[in-house]
């Protein structure tokens, strides 16, 4: 079984296509016993933890990739897979798509507690991770990934490397930073785009399917991530795409939770509260909380 998972992780990094470097390429140290990535669906997680192996100077023997719902895994456990692992000498393991493996946060604690070996996961859902069974915050470095900023995206329009500046040095530079960046490009110029399109790296990979994509990314996170995560009954879904629908065609604004109750066919406030939990918890949207506690929504998904 082991082999088999060798040829498979093989012929994943073998048709790895060249890819586009994210910010937060740099900013993992691979020194770490245990590294979780986690973020939405379609940000690039799973792309850079194959693009780490391949570029990984360890032996490709001595390197694992699998994905947690794969049928090779259905039959054994993580904690299985990584004893065989290690005793063939292997170095690193990488777990892609973690939160659907059933109580993964007590096996990633055996794993690390009894193992060598180095473990890399990835997940989408940061709200399981943040509440798991297993204290993993005193073993696990989480590194949290978004989209593209508009930085990022106008670096893979364009090609050219910008750098990332900080806060402080934007106050104090602003001047010579702006003019530095518009000697290389017009951002105005890629602004429109970026609103309609900017967030999901796979725009890149074809512009022309990047609604269907779109469209096809929320539905696995509605129809198959949050329903294995939360506590959801299946005819809730329905409601859950109607209220990011909803969102999604609003402006920016207050949220009134029995008013939403009422525009989607009248369902319980109660219902509406958990609905808007499992869309933060899977980064479709974002909301923030002003000192009197009124909730503000910010949709994640652009559309256009």
């Amino acid at each position: 079984m082991i082999a088999k998972l060798l040829d498979n992780s093989t012929l994943y990094l073998n048709t790895l296509s060249p890819v586009h470097k994210r910010y937060f390429y740099d900013t993992i140290d691979h020194r770490d016993k245990l590294i979780g990535i986690v973020g939405a669906r379609g940000v690039g997680k799973t792309t850079y933890i194959l693009h780490y192996l391949k570029n990984s100077t360890i032996s490709i023997d001595k390197k694992l990739y699998v994905s947690a719902d794969s049928v090779e895994l259905s039959n054994m456990s993580l904690v299985e897979l990584a004893k065989l692992f290690d005793k063939r000498g292997g170095e690193v393991l990488a777990i892609d798509e973690i939160h659907k493996y059933k109580n993964f946060e007590i096996e990633l604690k055996q794993i690390y507690d009894m193992l060598n070996l180095r473990v890399i996961f990835s997940g989408s859902s940061a709200i399981k991770l943040e509440h798991s069974k297993a204290d993993l915050s005193r073993r696990a470095v989480i590194y949290r990934v978004s989209g593209l900023s508009f930085r990022e995206f106008i670096s893979f329009k364009t090609d050219n490397t910008f750098k990332n500046h900080t806060l402080e040095e934007i106050l104090e530079h602003h001047a010579d930073i702006a003019f530095e960046i518009t000697q290389k490009i017009k951002p105005y110029a890629f602004w429109e785009e970026y609103l309609h399109f900017g967030y999901y790296p796979f725009y890149f990979e074809n512009p022309d399917r990047y609604k269907m994509k779109l469209n096809d990314t929320v539905n696995a996170v509605i129809e198959v991530d949050i329903p294995s995560i939360f506590n959801i009954r299946y005819e809730k879904i329905t409601n859950l795409k109607k209220l990011v629908t909803l969102i999604c065609n609003s402006e920016p604004f207050k949220l009134n939770i029995k008013e939403l109750s009422q525009k989607i066919i009248k369902v319980e406030i109660h219902s509406i509260s958990t609905l808007i939990i499992c869309t933060k918890g899977k980064s479709l949207m974002s909301f923030a909380l002003n000192q009197k506690g009124i909730i503000y929504f910010q949709s994640r998904t652009k559309s256009t």
